[in-house]
């Protein structure tokens, strides 16, 4: 039985496999590490509520391919961007030279053009792709396809021929497939579709596009349509208010080369991430990701890096041996509320527990960043059971799974006075060391899982929050 096929509907754990460094840390290097971790934590939250670390343009770099200096958008290859972290993929397609190409090239009727815009195949990508995938099972890739219009059939033949098989179908498990104006293409249900209803589907990524719908095209089998779901937003006071339902996507593009460092300054950057995190921002798309020399510096700041997209783990080496967050120090997770982050401990320490409501009582509807700490410290084991007495049966024992959540959490942890406390979050190591957090969200699709004898710790409590919820 493959990976995927234990991952039911709601995927109780997510979780990824890399292990501590032996040798002393570079920033970079733990921010490499742990983006990973980071990148499975919101797995069942919706992707209206995820973080996706990402490039724009992602095929303009040199490592692929050749370009014109500087017209190039990153510096490093698709598949080392998301070897470092990213989850986002940006593809321009045309059609040139009878082949389906990704290039820098804005005008459909001309060609792409070799050592100036670019012309490698789309294929060649979606072969490295799939082996990809195929050794990080565990992780969930969005890509964003600017496409031609009437080639739609191309594109979806080298989908078909090269990448169906890990490609979530816009009608495997999605009841709106081919309502979108009649034409047979499906919306990108972002309130509702999660990570690990992708990875249930033994599939990982999720192809999507802001063209025109292609009217009955089998291309909308594979290609969810986000015309009215995905909204580019330039600054973070752009976003909508978070803290109800969020029925959207909101993406920041940056589409600043290496020949405009020196003139322009892009939106995302080391110095404005946080406030874009704090502000809920779903889609990164940065330019030059990863870069250090320093002909790709803008306004006097280097591209941004795994390190600055990292909002979970602690980036401090609290026992000095050269390793920060996680260090093997335990494995279980807690907020260190001095400096705001994760650490790990062991799990037989008392600590405080952050509880997450999942329903408003006045409404039944789902509840957004609600949480309450425990009243007394707990060992992480009974972390639950004393999230339910002190929240009267509608907290959980719970794991922030956005930048939002987490300082949600750490309001709390201010408002109780509870600022020289350790606070116990549901995120651990398993026994084949994968960090795992525990489940957040619940809807029918997960009681059908739990009536197909799902995991009993969570389907204990899904009749009970299915009833409130409308």
């Amino acid at each position: 039985m493959s990976l995927h096929s234990n991952l039911m509907a709601i995927t109780i754990a997510v979780a990824t496999s890399l292990s501590l460094p032996v040798w002393a840390e570079t920033k970079q290097e733990w921010g490499e590490r742990v983006i990973t971790f980071q990148n499975t934590i919101d797995q069942d939250a919706p992707l209206a509520e995820t973080t996706f670390p990402g490039t724009h343009n992602s095929f303009a770099n040199n490592s692929d391919d050749d370009y014109m200096n500087e017209a190039l958008n990153q510096a490093r290859s698709i598949i080392d961007q998301q070897n470092r972290g990213v989850r986002s993929i940006g593809l321009d397609l045309h059609w040139s030279n009878d082949k389906v190409r990704m290039c820098h090239n804005n005008l459909s009727w001309s060609p792409c053009i070799e050592n100036f815009t670019g012309q490698r195949r789309f294929r060649a990508y979606l072969k490295d792709l799939a082996n990809w995938v195929e050794s990080n099972p565990d992780q969930v890739v969005l890509i964003h396809i600017d496409d031609v219009d009437d080639k739609a059939g191309k594109i979806d033949d080298e989908i078909k021929d090269y990448i169906a098989e890990h490609v979530m179908r816009t009608d495997s498990g999605v009841t709106t497939h081919g309502n979108y104006g009649g034409n047979g293409c499906t919306e990108l249900p972002v309130d509702t579709l999660t990570k690990s209803k992708v990875l249930a589907a033994d599939k990982n990524i999720i192809f999507w596009s802001n063209n025109k719908c292609k009217d009955k095209s089998t291309f909308n089998d594979y290609v969810f349509y986000a015309g009215d779901e995905v909204d580019d937003v330039g600054e973070p006071g752009d976003l909508d208010t978070y803290g109800t339902a969020q029925t959207t996507l909101h993406r920041t593009k940056d589409s600043t080369t290496k020949g405009t460092t020196g003139s322009s300054s892009p939106k995302l950057k080391p110095s404005t991430i946080e406030s874009f995190l704090d502000a809920g921002l779903n889609i990164f798309e940065v330019y030059g990701y990863s870069a250090t020399g320093s002909d790709w510096k803008s306004k006097g700041e280097y591209p941004v890096a795994a390190a600055d997209m990292v909002w979970s783990w602690d980036y401090n080496d609290s026992d000095g041996n050269g390793t920060y967050e996680p260090d093997g120090s335990g494995n279980c997770a807690y907020i260190d509320p001095t400096n705001r982050r994760m650490r790990d401990a062991n799990c037989t320490i008392s600590k405080y527990a952050a509880c997450r409501r999942l329903v408003e009582d006045n409404t039944g509807t789902r509840a957004y960043n609600d949480y309450i700490v425990t009243s007394i410290p707990t060992s992480f084991t009974n972390a639950e059971a004393q999230c339910n007495a002190d929240g009267s049966g509608e907290y959980y024992f719970a794991t922030p799974r956005n930048k939002v959540e987490l300082n949600a959490l750490l309001n709390v942890i201010d408002d109780q006075e509870l600022t020289q406390n350790d606070v116990w979050v549901n995120y651990q190591k398993d026994t084949n060391g994968n960090w795992v957090t525990d489940i957040g969200e619940a809807d029918a699709e997960m009681k059908a899982s739990c009536d197909a004898g799902s995991n009993a710790n969570v389907c204990g409590v899904i009749d009970q929050y299915l009833s409130k919820i409308q």
